[in-house]
């Protein structure tokens, strides 16, 4: 589960977390294999990460 009985409780964090989290989780798996892959090369690393930044910020 990715938040707490109580933080699900609370209204205005529900909003930030659909109820169906797949394509959140897919996100993730796919953040946490670029960096695994990326480990022994930062050139590959450090853009993934970066791009993920630019598009939260809108």
């Amino acid at each position: 589960m990715w938040i707490t009985p109580a933080q699900a409780a609370d209204s205005a964090l529900r909003k930030l977390f659909p109820s169906d989290m797949r394509e959140r989780q897919k996100k993730l798996m796919s953040m946490i294999i670029a960096a695994e892959r990326g480990m022994g090369d930062l050139g590959r690393l450090v853009p993934a990460p970066q791009d993920l930044g630019r598009r939260h910020a809108g």
